[in-house]
């Protein structure tokens, strides 16, 4: 069974990337939880080192946040900080409005481009 806990790690580095990229200022309008799973992700062809997750509405009532990312522990716990940075950066894109209403961005060129742009090609090779 996943186990899965708060983290103000990484809510603190989210916020940092908030304060740090204009675009983003936004979000903190935003009910964001952070938090970590000791669950190792692995996807078709890479590792998965966290997801962003939009709370259904059925939750609501029982869940404070209107979206959620979730680090997998076993696959980031030797990422560097500014790795973590770019990571949450990376997730933090993911989110995005329509119409007034929260909603998840997939992964496109556009996210990739300002990752890319800002960081680097290799980025998680450093």
């Amino acid at each position: 069974m996943e186990n899965i806990q708060q983290s103000e790690e990484y809510a603190e580095i989210a916020q940092k990337v908030i304060e740090d990229h204009e675009e983003l200022h936004w979000l903190t309008e935003v009910s964001i939880g952070y938090v970590v799973s000791d669950k190792e992700k692995k996807g078709e062809s890479n590792t998965t080192f966290a997801d962003c997750n939009k709370v259904k509405d059925l939750y609501k009532f029982c869940c404070p946040y209107d979206v959620i990312i979730r680090v997998y522990e076993p696959n980031a716990y030797n990422l560097t900080d500014k790795k973590k940075y770019i990571l949450m950066h990376h997730e933090l894109l993911h989110i995005g409005q329509k119409n007034g209403n929260i909603v998840l961005n997939n992964h496109d060129l556009q996210d990739f481009k300002e990752i890319i742009k800002e960081y680097g090609v290799e980025w998680m090779e450093e």
